[in-house]
C-alpha cells in the first residue's frame, strides 16, 4: 500500500491510482483516537490524521500510514452509543464502516465536524467525472492507494 522512501514519511505521500500528491506537514486535523480493528474487533490506539480527501491511519504520529480512507466513500458519520464506549463515532461508507472512539468530548466533536464538512462540501473536492458518450455511467477515482513520492 505505501513504500517509505524518505525518513520522514509523514512528509508526502502520492496516490497511486490518480497521481495527486497529499502533503501531510500540515494536517487539517490530527490526533489520537481508538479505533476497532477491522479484523479481530479488538480496539486499538491509532493516530488519525485528515487531510484533504483523506483520513489515514498509523500507529504513532511518526510512522507511514497502514489504512486509508477516501471521503468521497463516505456516506455518513454520526455518534455512536457502544456499551463501555463512550464518545464513540461511526463512519459509515458503502457496504462497511469504521467505529472510532475519542478520548475526549472536545476531540469526538472535532472529528466529527470535520469529516461531515468535506462530506457535505465532496462535489468541490472531488469532482464527479462526466460519462463518455454510450458510457452509461458515471465513473469516480478510486483515491484508496497512497505511497510515498519517490
Amino acid at each position: 500500500r505505501f513504500t517509505e522512501v524518505d525518513d520522514d514519511v509523514r512528509k508526502t505521500l502520492v496516490d497511486a491510482k490518480t497521481g495527486e500528491k497529499l502533503d501531510l506537514s500540515n494536517p487539517d486535523v490530527e490526533g489520537w483516537i481508538i479505533k476497532q480493528s477491522t479484523w479481530k474487533k479488538d480496539w486499538r490506539k491509532r493516530y488519525m490524521v485528515l487531510k484533504g480527501n483523506h483520513i489515514l491511519f498509523a500507529t504513532k504520529p511518526s510512522t507511514k500510514p497502514h489504512q486509508a480512507i477516501c471521503v468521497s466513500d463516505i456516506k455518513r458519520v454520526s455518534e455512536e452509543t457502544i456499551s463501555g464506549r463512550p464518545l464513540a463515532f461511526k463512519v459509515a461508507l458503502n457496504g462497511s464502516s469504521y467505529l472510532l472512539q475519542a478520548e475526549k468530548r472536545e476531540d469526538q466533536t472535532k472529528w466529527i465536524s470535520a469529516i461531515s464538512a468535506l462530506c457535505t462540501n465532496l462535489p468541490a473536492i472531488t469532482p464527479i467525472i462526466e460519462p463518455k458518450p454510450n458510457d452509461g455511467g458515471l465513473e469516480n477515482a478510486d483515491d484508496s492507494g497512497l505511497e510515498n513520492v519517490v
